[in-house]
């Protein structure tokens, strides 16, 4: 799946992750009302 979300200024992003893993996303809805990538890490 292909999203064009932006990421937060202080995103947490892990580097362990590779094409094709699977993926626990926080979002962040911001002052404008945009939702931005807070955190993104490897699922377990």
């Amino acid at each position: 799946m292909t999203m064009d979300i932006p990421l937060a200024e202080d995103a947490e992003v892990m580097t362990n992750i590779a094409l094709g893993d699977e993926v626990i996303m926080m979002l962040v809805k911001g002052n404008d009302g945009i939702y931005a990538i807070q955190a993104l890490t490897a699922k377990e």
